[in-house]
């Protein structure tokens, strides 16, 4: 797994200064003229030294701080938040920097734009060191009140600072439109000012938030920009961080201009090992020891990835020692999860799988699902390397599960937005309701003292009142019908996946149910993975792997009945449900539909691609001596029969045709490891072979 620097307003910090003392609050009574000669260049010098030499700013902060040299109330503020952010990074206590920052905010005779940005400050600070201890969702929390000081405050240090802690507590959380919003705040901010060293840095951000959106085309233009800056200032540790960007976008997708097929995918290869080995190089030329062991541990991961596992080895080994001395946690757990991959892969499971796991329960706790979700996927496809195919299923059932995990929370959200303007038109509505209601009240109270002189107008009183009442509740039906019709509107769309128009795990479970009763398991399941589907976006990129899943969408649903039911199960998986059937029936749609996928090759603005897929697939009930299944076990066992597709070689399909079980304990065995229940005649399986390939152009 590759890492990007993280970056705020100082940078990145190394630890082993000792703890800082308290800073006092006390404030320095000086001449103005004499404060505000030294205010902004000390900050901003300061800054700039954090960021290479981090240990000595934090250690000078807290006598500066106390020492009779005069202070401004907003340098004090600036210089308490730069030593919070230290604090942070370097694992020290920052309780004494909250108490003095909780002062200032609170101080009668400070200037309001001053205790804004303490308390903007405050807040961040209690963000960044939430974070730091895996309470990601708590620190979130923090943001609103902190972006609204931010708004009311003035330093540039401070606004910058709170817009890149939320911007990456919201990468980690999976909110990447969130994140990319405030790396574009920021780095809007930093183009303004005069102060250019701040520019590259956020660029390398915002063009990681954008990766990780998908939007690679825009942040490699980004990232384009980072490297002009950065070489013409001849910044050493930016470029540091802007190539390790770089090869992050390499990875994942991609330049257009390095070819495509094999020879583009050589290229890709070279360039990447060009961008780690250069942010590496360029970390030692800044003396930065903490960009520096992440350079090593990023160059370990290309190694792992390329299966060459003694020179990864070699890498990590001085990578973790280096990460220890500096105490950069991040670093020495990149080296460690690393350095867990590549025993696991060179049959050492009982020595790596601790070091992965650790990690894994480190970003479980954080509830970063997102990465953990990615760094399961590395850890099945690595046991799955070293042959442990077994476990390599409970990971990827596990993977599965926390995908559509962070699929459901961001559809979730959505949903949230939409019944949220649903809700103010519906207040809307309401008023206007009342507002008529109001009038009504007014005008039959009018008409009342208009009676004792008028009788003759009675009449036409009431009828008024009547048309009133009339077209009140003529409005408040229209009102009902169009709540009743945006409700319907959307639970259709949280069962539909926008992608493919295909219905999603909440349709399954309506189809599967009868309010909240479940039907009995009938039918026929077809579990189906695109094989390779990380090569098609790697190679093509990631809008190439969309249009892969739309295609296979419409494929799928072309071969099958109007009323067999095709579900995007997530990722690159797909469900079929169908209707009894026999078993020669079964068997005949399931070689269709591996024809359909891999027969002819899907092409995407211009480009060939070869897809296949590979299936599980069997007809429920099982045979009558079998156990009764739920759905969702009845799902697990055309998983396994699906994985054991993937390890025999892809591009075919397994049916399971008899399984001799009695009870949930001898299934729960056959289906931890089917390939050793087939060759050992416990399971009767029918193997189905795709379409031999086309050669893609």
């Amino acid at each position: 797994m590759l890492v990007a620097l993280s970056v705020t307003v100082a940078s990145s910090a190394v630890a082993g200064a000792a703890p800082a003392a308290a800073p006092s609050v006390g404030r320095a009574q000086a001449p103005a003229s004499a404060v505000v000669a030294v205010a902004a260049d000390e900050v901003d010098t300061r800054e700039r030294r954090a960021r290479a030499n981090p240990m000595e700013v934090a250690a000078a902060l807290p006598q500066r701080l106390q020492s009779g040299a005069p202070l401004t109330d907003s340098q004090r503020v600036a210089l308490l938040r730069l030593l919070g952010e230290l604090q942070i990074k370097l694992d020290q206590p920052a309780n004494a920097t909250l108490s003095s920052l909780a002062t200032l905010e609170a101080g009668r005779d400070v200037p309001a734009a001053v205790r804004a940005d303490a308390q903007a400050s405050r807040a961040c600070v209690q963000a960044d060191q939430l974070r730091a201890s895996t309470n990601q969702t708590q620190a979130l929390r923090l943001q609103d009140e902190a972006l609204e000081a931010v708004a009311r405050g003035q330093l540039l240090q401070v606004r910058l600072y709170c817009l890149a802690v939320f911007g990456g507590i919201n990468d980690s959380l999976g909110r990447f439109g969130e994140s990319v919003r405030l790396y574009q705040l920021a780095l809007g901010a930093a183009d303004r000012e005069p102060t250019q060293w701040r520019r590259t840095p956020l660029r390398s951000s915002l063009a990681y938030a954008l990766a990780r959106a998908g939007e690679v085309e825009r942040a490699t233009q980004l990232i384009d920009e980072a490297l002009s800056i950065g070489q013409a200032a001849q910044d050493w540790l930016s470029l540091s961080q802007v190539q390790a960007v770089r090869s992050i976008l390499l990875t994942d997708s991609p330049s257009p201009g390095l070819g495509d097929g094999i020879a583009g995918a050589g290229a890709v290869r070279s360039a990447e090992l060009a961008a780690l080995e250069s942010a590496l190089n360029h970390a030692q030329q800044a003396g930065a020891a903490r960009e520096e062991a992440l350079g090593l541990a990023n160059l370990a991961d290309y190694y792992l990835r390329r299966a060459d596992y003694a020179r990864a080895k070699a890498l990590l080994e001085q990578a973790l020692p280096l990460a220890r001395a500096q105490r950069y946690a991040t670093a020495e757990r990149l080296a460690r999860q690393n350095l867990g991959l590549a025993l696991i892969a060179s049959r050492q499971k009982d020595k790596g799988l601790p070091l992965v796991q650790a990690e894994l329960d480190r970003m479980h706790a954080a509830d970063e699902i997102v990465d953990e979700s990615d760094a399961l996927r590395e850890l099945g496809k690595y046991l799955e390397l070293g042959g442990y195919t077994a476990d390599a299923l409970a990971i990827y059932r596990k993977e599965r599960d926390l995908s559509y995990e962070a699929f459901r929370r961001d559809q979730q959200r959505v949903l949230l937005e939409l019944q949220a303007s649903f809700e103010a038109d519906k207040r809307r509505h309401e008023k206007a309701v009342l507002l008529d209601e109001n009038q009504l009240k007014a005008e039959t109270l009018r008409q009342r003292d208009l009676q004792l002189r008028e009788w003759a107008l009675a009449g036409g009183v009431l009828l008024l009142s009547f048309g009133w009442l009339s077209l009140g509740y003529r409005r408040m039906r229209r009102t009902q019908h169009a709540l009743h019709h945006n409700n319907q509107r959307l639970l259709e769309q949280s069962e539909r996946d926008p992608l493919t128009g295909l219905g999603n795990r909440r349709h399954f479970q309506r189809l599967t149910h009868d309010g909240d009763q479940a039907l009995p398991v009938s039918g026929s399941l077809f579990l189906i993975d695109i094989d390779h589907f990380k090569r098609i976006n790697d190679l093509h990129g990631h809008a190439a792997g969309d249009a892969v899943l739309a295609d296979v969408a419409r494929r799928l649903r072309a071969v099958l009945r109007e009323e067999d039911h095709v579900l995007r199960w997530g990722g690159e998986e797909f469900l079929v449900v169908t209707g009894p059937r026999r078993r020669e029936q079964t068997e005949a749609l399931a070689q269709r539909l591996l024809g359909a996928i891999g027969a002819v090759p899907m092409r995407h603005e211009g480009r060939s691609m070869n897809v296949t897929a590979s299936i599980g697939f069997a007809d429920f009930p099982l045979p009558p001596d079998a156990p009764t299944l739920t759905w969702e076990q009845a799902v697990n066992l055309v998983d396994a029969a699906m994985f054991l597709a993937k390890a025999q070689g892809r591009n075919r399909a397994f049916g399971i045709r008899h399984l001799p079980v009695s009870d949930m304990f001898a299934l729960d065995n056959a289906m931890s490891d089917l390939a050793a229940a087939w060759q050992n005649g416990e399971v009767a399986l029918t193997p189905l072979y795709g379409p031999v390939q086309e050669v893609a152009t």
